[in-house]
């Protein structure tokens, strides 16, 4: 079960439920329960959803997507999404949280390795093919008796499933759809790590100087690494960051702009005003009221 948090001011963000840290569920069971006038949320989860049949549209963040049979969409924790489905619906919904995967010694950077999951970049959805669907429909079966039965170590079997359905994903990907360059050796890792430190830290943390300590490197060879690895500053990305969840707050909450900029670690909410405008070409009440 899911539950949405009282405490959250800025997006309402759905939990799940107490000791609960794998669900699976089937969209057409789903779907009649969903409010007509759901508002965009955001998960403290990660979340695979998985549409054979149905057609509609699928928002996150700021990005509009058209739903159509075969799709497939990774949502990373606090990304804020909405999906309207305008036909009956036939798919699944495959939602785990950090504890889930830690619980069975998947360790988080895992889902970093894999590059299914945003952190800072968006994952653009996908098609499966007719011919992997057979396959992949037979192992959330599988998962979804586990659930239902809860025989002896039943979660420990869930966690195998879901690795190796997720390493699954991860190769048809890499073969079939492409847009995918994953940096390798000792750089990509630590590349990675720094993406990762820059998602749970960006609030906190605005400057290279910060990640390079957490992460024993010197600032410079933080930024040489990552400019060579993606092409783009490490300054950049942190501030990539901190400015999707600005533009969030703008559209999706009431929060003024000094609101924000406290809430994002601004000291100054002129100077947080004056970089928004400059990054996203609108002040941000504009921006706001932006159809």
């Amino acid at each position: 079960m899911r539950t949405t948090d009282p405490q959250s001011q800025v997006v309402p963000e759905y939990r799940l439920e107490g000791a609960v840290h794998f669900v699976l569920k089937r969209m057409e069971t789903l779907e009649p329960d969903r409010p007509e006038d759901e508002p965009p949320h955001r998960h403290s989860y990660y979340t695979i959803i998985w549409v054979e049949e149905g057609t509609g549209t699928h928002t996150i963040d700021f990005a509009h997507y058209l739903v159509q049979p075969g799709s497939i969409y990774f949502l990373t924790p606090e990304q804020v999404h909405l999906l309207h489905l305008e036909t009956p619906p036939r798919g699944w919904v495959v939602e785990f949280n950090a504890d889930f995967l830690a619980a069975q010694g998947i360790p988080l950077m895992y889902l970093t390795e894999l590059q299914l999951f945003g952190h800072c970049d968006l994952v653009t959805p996908w098609k499966v093919a007719e011919e992997e669907m057979d396959s992949w429909r037979s192992l959330l079966n599988r998962m979804e008796r586990e659930q239902q039965q809860r025989a002896s170590f039943w979660q420990d079997r869930i966690g195998s499933l879901l690795k190796g359905w997720l390493i699954d994903l991860y190769r048809y990907r890499q073969e079939r759809v492409g847009e995918m360059e994953v940096p390798q050796g000792a750089a990509g890792r630590l590349v990675r790590e720094f993406k990762g430190l820059v998602e749970h830290h960006y609030r906190e943390w605005h400057k290279v100087a910060n990640y390079a300590d957490a992460l024993a490197v010197t600032p410079g060879h933080l930024s040489e690494t990552v400019k060579a690895e993606t092409h783009l500053p490490a300054k950049h990305i942190i501030q990539d960051r901190l400015l999707l969840e600005a533009r969030r707050m703008a559209r999706f909450t009431e929060y003024s702009v000094k609101e924000t900029a406290h809430a994002l670690g601004f000291d100054d909410p002129s100077h947080f005003a004056k970089v928004f405008k400059k990054v996203v070409g609108h002040s941000y009440l504009d921006f706001r009221h932006e159809s």
